[in-house]
């Protein structure tokens, strides 16, 4: 969903500088690091932590994280009308780190906060979010500025940290994800209710969106009519809806099954949708936890309004074709702690297993057996656009050696309408602080 880079001299040049620009990030980030682990122990002899941190950072309280995901990939069987459609170079093994993130985050007073996030994988310092947070302000609740996911469905808000899967869900391809602007949120009814809107702009990966204004503007609303023991018994429901001005005038919808290094399968077209009016994005989900058992589900779809000027080649000028397009996509998954624990959720969102025991300290730690089936049809026949039809069924084991690390294992098939089938066997060594 990115923009590519443009050819030519001056791209060459600019791609130079911005090289420059990833490494000089990197650079600072952990110069920070680095200058907080060094002057820290200089100064504590004579201050608490807090005031270490005041000193040299002028604020109130940092703190610093990060993750470290590796994946390894193999194909257990593709079939030949697969190799041939794709070629056989698209199916081929290998690993990766699919994060490599660093991050920090604090608080400037007592009524706003800050974060910034940046992910390292593949050679890059790619901005994930970065945004100043006011918060506890009376009669609105919070109000987040800077590059930061849009509030649209549950996989789209659940970190990968805390994923059941390796991967999102195929309808996850409609997520606008994270894009720059402003948003209001919280909670009600002891955070058994919680909303969030806001206004975007479509942006690159470093922040940076340039020609026209058009914003696009997404909310969500969710609730939990059932809540005992602790959150051992919920009941989650909820709905996000997005109304996009695509930047450019331009709308793609596409995605690989759900393993990260497989070819993209489906594509609605790089030039089928252009010259869009507009674009509304929808999706309901619910979620329960009974105990060690945890079912989520979610429905999405997209309805594209495409323009009725014909293009060069007469395509869109045709009568006979709608000028609105609709794709739909959906999934549903279950797993079970087989060693008792439960999948915490808190204001509308999944968050972090905590095992009852760690690995080679008081115990083994926890596992959990996960099964996720789910589709996405990007063909709409009326409007002559036929990107495919996918369906992909995921069987994932978790080992969560600790609360802050664990080795997740997915076995995915994948069918492809009309084409063929492919599986393969994927693995990721986690930890997170």
């Amino acid at each position: 969903m990115l923009p590519e880079s443009l050819g030519g001299t001056m791209t060459s040049y600019f791609s130079g500088g911005e090289m420059m620009y990833r490494r000089a990030i990197v650079v600072c980030i952990l110069a920070g690091v680095l200058l907080m682990s060094v002057a820290a122990p200089v100064v504590a002899e004579e201050t608490s932590g807090e005031i270490i941190v005041k000193r040299i950072l002028g604020i109130q309280d940092v703190t610093f994280g990060g993750r470290l995901f590796n994946d390894w990939m193999e194909w257990a069987d593709v079939d030949r009308e697969m190799e041939d459609a794709f070629g056989e170079d698209a199916f081929v093994g290998g690993t990766e780190f699919r994060a490599a993130r660093i991050q920090m985050k604090g608080s400037i007073h007592d009524h706003m906060r800050f974060f910034v996030d940046y992910d390292l994988a593949g050679g890059d310092a790619s901005l994930k979010d970065a945004y100043v947070e006011v918060h506890d302000i009376a009669a609105v609740g919070n109000v987040r500025v800077g590059h930061i996911r849009e509030p649209f469905t549950l996989e789209g808000l659940t970190s990968s940290k805390y994923m059941t899967f390796m991967e999102f869900a195929l309808p996850t391809a409609f997520n606008p994800w994270r894009n720059s602007g402003f948003m209001l949120h919280n909670t009600a009814l002891d955070s058994r209710m919680t909303w969030a809107v806001g206004a975007f702009r479509d942006v690159d990966g470093y922040g940076r969106g340039s020609g026209s204004d058009e914003m696009s503007y997404t909310a969500r609303l969710t609730g939990t009519p059932v809540w005992e023991d602790g959150g051992r018994t919920m009941v989650h429901v909820g709905g996000s809806v997005s109304l996009r001005s695509p930047d450019g005038g331009s709308v793609r919808y596409k995605v690989a099954p759900e393993n990260h290094t497989a070819p993209v399968l489906i594509d609605t077209g790089e030039g089928e949708m252009e010259d869009v009016d507009s674009a509304v994005q929808f999706g309901i989900e619910a979620a329960a936890v009974m105990g060690p058992v945890y079912l989520q589900g979610e429905y999405m779809s997209a309805g594209v309004e495409l323009s009725a000027e014909p293009d060069s080649a007469g395509f869109r000028g045709a009568r006979d074709i709608a000028e609105e397009a609709t794709f739909t996509g959906y999934y549903v998954q279950a797993s079970w702690m087989l060693t008792g624990e439960h999948r915490p959720f808190k204001a509308g969102c999944v968050t972090r297993v905590k095992p009852a025991t760690t690995f080679m300290d008081d115990g083994w730690g926890a596992l959990e057996l996960a099964v996720r089936y789910s589709n996405l049809d990007l063909d709409d026949s009326d409007a002559a656009i036929m990107g495919g039809n996918l369906t992909d069924t995921t069987i994932g084991l978790n080992w969560y050696m600790s609360a802050n690390s664990r080795v997740m294992l997915n076995y995915v098939m994948s069918d492809l309408e009309d084409v063929g089938r492919s599986s393969a066997l994927m693995t990721r060594f986690q930890v997170d602080f």
